[in-house]
């Protein structure tokens, strides 16, 4: 199964160009490693843009570090100076940028077969396996030069040993569970969730057995504080080093988290189920779980929560019959939620990915728990891979069939859900099969389209003397048709229309060519 998660997501992403924001980490990690400068991209912490640096190294590629978008931090500016400005190959430097993505990937569905085998047996583990192996939204995400997954892991993996240091107090396991946790703090902020999960779980396990050491509480403490603030100043190394010289007195972790707060309390404008909104809305996150999780999955959650209740009232176990780790995990799964549910920023499933390896982990163990007929996680495991399979190549566009599939995905949401640039290449395929007729596009992304043999012409917005006058074929990214980030009005009249093709559900095509008698 990891053979062909790894085969599936390496021979999609060759079909992608950049997502939105894959330049700046691409561009920002590189500069780190060679420049020592972490001003780019500060809303991020630096792990998983390093790791995506290092392959860039065999490139060689120049920074412009003489250019008003380096002295004044202007990102955008920056990354396509320093992927299209010199004589950079983007495609095979983004293809090695993405490997180390894939590889944090392949990790994540190998840490939960293993920990889940170790806990629940080796039929639990391959059917959790399995599921992060065909899940779509993990599929896409984990190809990319982005944070998303790498948190994933590394939010999954100080649970698991958390767990495993309280039942066994080994100090080893302890230096685990406290390295992963420096890990996820290093890969994204949002994994300062952690700190209160895991405090938590410690008080519950705590209570369950009616005592307390002072001692076991401040090493159980100090160990993880320790470890993570020396993996935060490994991976801030050159920043650290001016830090502690005394060079600077600001500290860029701190600088970072200040931009992602401001964001929150900002909000950035966001659509669902054809609303646009600039504040957060706690239903964003729960719509984008019904409508991206696979069809499988959602079975299965069915299934098992009438199993539960019916569990429940017949046998009315006590709190304290409860094994631990029935209590720790469905608490840190839905902590991680409830927390994505009370944030400002609604930009995509992708920000929702660390709750899936855990509720992975809950839904395979709790077929043993209940004693279900293993047909059931058979078929429930065969539904999702078909769902998957399906997919290819398009796995950002993926939508369940219970919402109607990735055909009716902008009824719902748009933006990183489905659109965030990456199908450029596609286009230009299309075009060719259809003649290279004369282009009018709008296209919500980062890459250079130029670069790719695309001619830009102006798409027109709303006015009807432009609209009676256009003779062209319009590509437009479903983000802008639907009236997110431009005014709404600009293309109402063209979404009123049947599209010629919606290549990768991401670009819609629409023949507005006159007739030649007409012109």
């Amino acid at each position: 199964m990891l053979l062909l998660l790894g085969a599936i997501q390496i021979a999609s992403m060759r079909l992608e160009v950049q997502t939105f924001d894959e330049g700046n980490h691409m561009a920002a990690g590189y500069s780190y490693l060679s420049q020592g400068d972490y001003r780019m991209n500060p809303e991020h912490p630096p792990l998983g843009k390093l790791l995506a640096a290092v392959p860039l190294l065999w490139f060689r590629p120049a920074v412009p570090a003489k250019s008003d978008a380096w002295f004044q931090a202007k990102q955008w500016e920056f990354s396509d100076e320093f992927l299209y400005g010199g004589n950079l190959d983007v495609d095979s430097a983004l293809f090695a940028a993405r490997l180390p993505a894939v590889a944090v990937t392949l990790a994540l569905a190998f840490a939960v077969a293993w920990w889940t085998r170790r806990r629940f047996g080796p039929a639990v583990g391959l059917l959790a396996m399995g599921f992060v192996v065909f899940d779509p939204n993990l599929i896409a995400h984990g190809r990319y030069v982005t944070s998303d997954v790498i948190v994933s892991l590394f939010i999954f993996l100080p649970i698991a040993l958390w767990l495993d240091y309280l039942e066994s107090d080994r100090f080893r396991t302890l230096a685990g569970a406290s390295a992963a946790f420096g890990l996820a703090l290093a890969s994204k902020f949002s994994a300062l969730i952690l700190i209160p999960i895991l405090a938590m779980i410690y008080i519950v396990w705590a209570a369950k057995r009616r005592s307390f050491s002072i001692r076991h509480a401040l090493i159980s403490c100090a160990t993880p504080v320790a470890i993570a603030a020396l993996i935060i100043g490994a991976v801030y190394f050159r920043e650290t080093g001016r830090l502690l010289s005394g060079k600077t007195t600001s500290s860029l972790y701190g600088v970072g988290l200040q931009v992602v707060r401001d964001h929150n309390k900002e909000g950035l404008e966001a659509y669902m189920l054809g609303e646009r909104r600039r504040e957060g809305v706690w239903a964003y996150f729960p719509e984008a779980f019904l409508v991206k999780t696979p069809s499988g999955v959602l079975v299965m959650m069915l299934i098992l929560a009438m199993r539960v209740m019916r569990h429940a009232i017949r046998l009315r176990p006590r709190l304290k019959d409860v094994p631990f780790v029935w209590l720790a995990l469905p608490f840190a799964a839905a902590s991680y939620f409830l927390w994505c549910m009370s944030s400002g920023i609604n930009l995509g499933v992708r920000h929702l990915l660390p709750f899936f390896p855990l509720l992975y982990v809950m839904l395979a163990a709790a077929t043993t728990w209940l004693d279900c007929r293993r047909r059931l996680a058979i078929i429930a495991l065969a539904l999702v891979a078909a769902e998957s399979l399906l997919a290819y190549p398009h796995y950002l566009a993926f939508f369940n069939g219970f919402s109607g599939g990735s055909g009716r995905g902008p009824e719902y949401l748009v933006d990183s859900n489905i659109d965030w640039g990456q199908d450029v290449k596609k286009l230009r395929t299309y075009l060719a099969l259809i003649g290279d007729p004369p282009l009018c596009i709008d296209y919500f992304g980062t890459a250079n389209l130029r670069y790719y043999g695309i001619k830009e012409g102006y798409l027109p917005r709303g006015k009807p003397e432009e609209i009676e006058s256009a003779d062209c074929v319009a590509a437009v990214s479903v983000t802008l048709l639907k009236g997110v980030y431009v005014d709404p009005k600009w293309y109402a009249w063209l979404d009123a229309r049947t599209p010629m093709a919606k290549v990768g559900w991401s670009i819609y095509v629409y023949d507005l060519r006159r007739p030649p008698s007409t012109r």
